[in-house]
């Protein structure tokens, strides 16, 4: 199923530059959104070229290069990035670093939030895995703590400890559900 995406963002009241960013595939099988970190430089920047990254098929590895080319700091990069990618009938939700998504039943209509949050407020930003020093010193210091938040139907919300680094991953059949929506962890400010 082709997906059919919208975006909109906007810079926060303590932000020069709005730090997120969204793409989707010219196909529409793949949609992003990126999120800079606020408190490293040049992560407007960074952010685009995630989202821009993604929808061409390109790892962060790929992605470093750019940015190495265009003379930015190594933190440009320092953004989540969140996937949808539509294949065969299948919806494959990714999320690296922090933020979340929703899904729609087919059937109900209901909503389903799923919210990755990292308790310190330092998420694993991908770009952590070009340089071994700067992963180690992101686990020294913040720890492998993350949690996934999901909201039932009945409007409860579900704890789930997801330790690690690692994006975590959902998959969907498109035969349950209509929409998906991915958001920064900006959404509930």
């Amino acid at each position: 199923m082709k997906l059919v995406a919208d975006a909109w963002s906007t810079a926060g009241r303590q932000h020069a530059a709005c730090e997120d960013a969204a793409a989707v595939t010219d196909d529409g099988a793949l949609a992003v959104v990126c999120d800079g970190c606020s408190s490293s430089a040049l992560t407007h920047v960074g952010a685009q070229l995630l989202a821009r990254g993604a929808v061409l098929g390109h790892g962060v590895d790929r992605v470093e290069a750019w940015r190495a080319s265009l003379q930015l700091p190594v933190e440009a990069l320092d953004a989540t990035r969140l996937t949808a990618h539509s294949e065969g009938g299948q919806l494959t939700v990714t999320v690296a670093g922090d933020g979340g998504f929703a899904v729609r039943r087919r059937d109900t209509g209901d909503l389903r939030w799923w919210r990755v949050v990292c308790p310190s407020g330092a998420p694993p930003y991908p770009a952590y895995r070009l340089d071994p020093a700067r992963l180690a010193g992101w686990r020294a210091a913040y720890g492998d703590a993350r949690e996934v938040h999901a909201e039932t139907p009945a409007g409860l919300v579900e704890v789930t400890d997801a330790p690690g680094f690692d994006p975590l991953v959902w998959r969907f059949d498109w035969g349950d559900i209509d929409l998906v929506a991915l958001f920064s962890d900006g959404v509930d400010q």
